[in-house]
């Protein structure tokens, strides 16, 4: 499921997606020269166990029906009023199961009228939390083409630039309705069918392609009008930015290498396990004034455990190397 939050100021809208993340914070810029305002404003949110609530800040205040709303879960369907120093800024938020746009082409070849709104006799039914007036948007044919009029409370968008009187189409034009993605493509309406809260009368008929009408009337894209419109939108993104600033990185510790052991420390422990054998024979040898097979033997066995053990603290210093 993803959440859209559909931006509008007084001039402008635009629909932001939020990321698939968790446990995270974000941000959203809505900069003054896209959105229309005095100054930046910077929206503050955070997702944690993937719901997503605004986060506080001193440069605005988020409101839902006269009650603050930061901290509170975004939910489907909140009409919410952002309140800066200079102006107000409203979001509504969306949940969506697919968040790509099935458009669906529909003929107006022999269509003059079409009605939107959430009345059973429009031609396009749709309505999104009672946003959407009994008879939001008309469409009419006229000699120079077709041209698009507002009859709702809220406006419509085209091109993201806000609606309240008409406006004559051009090939590509992409229309909003609170959240109805239609584009206009000549005598083609496509259509964003996905969504739950649309119906579509019988008498709109679905687009089919001739191939023997195309080859009599030539190619129709040669006679679209070029010009300097934008006809691709896509939401803002949020550019961190490049740090340029020189950053010192400290030198390593030296390697702090053990002290080579002397020899004397190596081998004394050996000797000093013979001492004691050593004066216990030379008592005895002074003690019965003659040497003895028993004398002969303490001082062999005393010679071989001090030479023993300082055969292998030697071989241990060349293991170490």
């Amino acid at each position: 499921m993803a959440i859209i939050l559909c931006v509008y100021t007084s001039s402008t809208f635009r629909e932001i997606r939020l990321p698939v993340m968790n446990n995270s914070d974000y941000s959203i810029a809505l900069y003054k020269n896209i959105y229309g305002l005095v100054k930046d404003v910077i929206l503050k949110l955070e997702v944690i166990h993937e719901e997503w609530v605004f986060v506080e800040d001193s440069a605005y205040s988020i409101m839902k029906e006269n009650e603050g709303y930061e901290r509170q879960r975004l939910q489907n369907g909140d009409v919410l009023q952002v309140y800066t120093e200079n102006e107000v800024i409203s979001v509504v938020v969306r949940k969506v199961s697919q968040p790509f746009h099935v458009f669906k082409k529909i003929s107006i070849t022999d269509m003059n009228r079409i009605t939107i709104g959430k009345n059973e006799t429009n031609l396009i039914r749709y309505d999104y939390s009672g946003l959407v007036s009994r008879e939001h948007a008309a469409l009419s044919k006229g000699a120079g083409g077709w041209q698009i009029t507002n009859t709702g409370a809220n406006g419509i968008c085209v091109n993201s630039q806000l609606i309240r009187g008409s406006y004559d189409l051009k090939f590509g034009d992409y229309i909003n309705i609170i959240g109805l993605h239609i584009v206009y493509l000549g005598d083609i309406l496509a259509i964003d069918a996905a969504d739950h809260d649309l119906r579509l009368s019988e008498a709109l008929k679905e687009y089919e392609y001739d191939a023997d009408a195309q080859e009599q009337t030539g190619n129709p894209q040669k006679r679209i009008v070029a010009d300097s419109r934008i006809l691709i939108h896509r939401a803002p993104r949020n550019i961190e930015k490049i740090e340029t600033q020189p950053i010192e990185i400290e030198s390593p510790p030296a390697l702090n290498r053990a002290k080579k052991q002397p020899m004397l420390m190596t081998i004394g422990p050996s000797f000093s396990m013979a001492i004691p054998m050593v004066l216990g024979c030379l008592l005895m040898t002074s003690g019965s004034g003659a040497s003895s097979i028993a004398t002969y033997s303490g001082l062999i066995m005393a010679v071989s455990s001090a030479a023993t053990g300082v055969l292998w603290a030697i071989l241990g210093l060349r293991h170490q190397k």
